[in-house]
C-alpha cells in the first residue's frame, strides 16, 4: 500500500524499482543518485523482489515442510 510520507512520516522508506537484466548493477547509481539529492540518505540494504519475498514467506515454508514431514 502507498502512503504519501506527508501523511504517514515514518523513520524508515523503501523504495523499489523495476529493472531489466540484472538489478545489482543499478545499485551503485541509485546509491549516486540518492547522494546527490541528499548526502544523509542511506541504501542500507539493496534486495531483489525474490529476496524479499523469499524472507517474507521462509518461515511459512519451513512450517509446511515440517508439517508435510510428520503427517506421514
Amino acid at each position: 500500500m502507498y502512503f504519501a510520507f506527508a501523511q504517514v512520516p515514518m523513520t524508515m522508506m523503501r523504495l523499489a524499482v523495476r529493472t531489466q537484466g540484472d538489478p545489482a548493477a543499478l545499485t551503485a547509481p541509485i546509491r549516486n543518485l540518492l547522494r546527490g539529492r541528499d548526502a544523509n540518505i542511506p541504501l542500507a540494504e539493496p534486495a531483489t523482489m525474490l529476496a524479499i519475498l523469499d524472507d517474507a514467506i521462509a518461515e511459512h515454508r519451513v512450517i509446511t515442510a515440517s508439517l508435510g514431514l510428520f503427517s506421514s
